[in-house]
């Protein structure tokens, strides 16, 4: 586990950070298809990592885009 600001992170929730940080239009999908898990493991990291305030939502689903915090 990683510590991201104080915060524990599993690898493959930084993974997640990382691919959203140079893409930050990437859809769920495109983000379970590029880990090769499904989309409901993905949003499980998602949650956890919005939970941690590491990743937030801008915007609508279409059309819109995540930004990481720190």
């Amino acid at each position: 586990m990683a510590r991201k600001g104080g915060q524990k992170i599993t690898s493959k929730q930084l993974t997640v950070l990382n691919i959203i940080r140079a893409n930050p239009s990437i859809s769920r999908n495109e983000l379970a298809n590029k880990l090769d898990i499904n989309v409901s493991a993905i949003r499980k990291h998602i949650d956890a990592l919005r939970k941690k305030k590491l990743l937030k939502r801008v915007g609508p689903d279409k059309g819109g885009h995540w930004e990481v915090v720190k």
